[in-house]
Parts: C-alpha cells; structure tokens; sequence
C-alpha cells in the first residue's frame, strides 16, 4: 500500500477518489478502502471528505470529460 502513488498525486493538488472496484471479487468495501487511507496515510476527516466529493463530483461529468481528464498526460 505504501507505493500506492494515491497519497503523492493528494498532496500534488490531484483530486482522487477511493473505489472498492469489484467488493464480492477482492473481498473489500468502501468503508475499508477509506479506512485503508486513514490508516496508511494519516488521512484526516477533511481528506475522507475531499475524496468523496471528488468521486461524486466525477459523477456528475459527461462520460468524454472523464475519459479525457483521465487520459491526459500530467506536464
């Protein structure tokens, strides 16, 4: 977990959001993968926060405009 680059694109100003892809097939849910942030790095109230209005606010977005920004190489 720890070379899981979540943390360092954070604190790069990257809005991320926390999934648990597919819970019956690895056995996880959305409550532990937030825990797993909280525990791993130091996740505060506010981060859990930032993450779920990231997710949420990724929702609201056309499909293209999500492929896109996910697409786009960082400068």
């Amino acid at each position: 977990m720890n070379a899981h680059p979540i943390e360092r694109l954070r604190r790069a100003g990257v809005g991320v959001s926390i999934n648990a892809d597919d819970p019956a097939l690895l056995d996880t849910c959305l409550e532990h993968e937030y825990a797993l942030c909280r525990d791993q790095f130091s996740w505060s109230d506010d981060d859990v926060r930032a993450a779920a209005e990231a997710a949420s606010a990724a929702l609201s977005e056309p499909q293209p405009a999500r492929v896109s920004q996910r697409t786009t190489p960082a400068a």
